[in-house]
């Protein structure tokens, strides 16, 4: 019986690294979004398309693709831009090496955001990512429209019109193979405040879960093995006991006789 308990233990553990640690191929993105369906941004300035997305299980990132790409303003044909294959990015145009960049250290464990730097008026048009894992591929639920404009003197009311539309760079914003995401007011909320620190609690919370429930399993496993080690023994003598009768009772035997 204790032999039986042992075996279902060590079932039991492989069922669940296998759950916990098992392929890719199995894993689903959950909340995928671009955040807002549209944004406004000043020409010549530093500039990010949010994005993030959630698996339950931390990601290999030689098994992530990602790609951004637009439709360009007045125009129906689909235009890539830059794209990630595991630690490799690649732009779709040697032009676009300086201007469009990920935070390629990231993006497997959620950060999918685009920088644009600088932005200009051609880059204006609706916004497509697409994340593939282990060749299954996934999308948003929505695009997002970018609508690039010319930088306005201050003092009109136009102008702070498009101040209050219009992402701000920031002279916190840095290289975005840094980790760290300060860019913008509103996008500091989406990335900083949204993102980043929700995949670093979640990561610890699977680490710290996963380590009590295994290390919970290998001690009772041990334990099992112990018991059912010492009732075997047990058994053994008592068999030994049986076949070899005491001393004592053959003497007593002979001295009758």
């Amino acid at each position: 019986m204790m032999g039986s308990m042992c075996l279902h233990s060590f079932i039991l553990i492989i069922g669940l690294l296998q759950f916990f640690f098992g392929t890719n191929s199995a894993l689903k993105v959950e909340n995928f979004r671009l955040f807002k369906p549209k944004l406004i941004l000043k020409a010549d300035t530093w500039n990010i398309i949010p994005c993030a997305f959630h698996t339950r299980r931390p990601l290999n990132p030689s098994h992530v693709k990602l790609e951004w790409g637009f439709i360009p303003k007045g125009r129906k044909d689909y235009q890539p831009l830059v794209r990630l294959y595991g630690d490799h990015v690649r732009t779709a145009l040697p032009a676009f090496a300086d201007r469009f960049q990920l935070f390629k250290p990231l993006v497997a464990k959620g950060n999918c955001s685009l920088v644009i730097n600088p932005t200009v008026i051609e880059d204006s048009g609706t916004y497509q990512v697409t994340l593939t894992i282990k060749e299954k591929v996934f999308k948003p639920l929505s695009s997002i429209k970018i609508q690039v404009v010319h930088q306005l003197k201050g003092g009109s009311r136009s102008a702070r019109m498009n101040d209050e539309t219009t992402t701000k760079p920031t002279s916190t914003t840095i290289a975005p193979n840094q980790e760290t995401t300060a860019t913008t007011a509103d996008d500091r909320d989406f990335i900083d405040k949204t993102i980043l620190p929700g995949l670093k609690g979640k990561e610890k919370i699977f680490g710290i879960s996963v380590i009590a429930v295994a290390s919970f399993l290998v001690l009772f496993s041990l334990l099992g093995l112990f018991v059912w080690f010492a009732d075997k023994q047990m058994k053994k003598e008592k068999i030994g006991d049986v076949e070899s009768p005491p001393s004592s009772s053959s003497s007593d035997n002979e001295e009758e006789s």
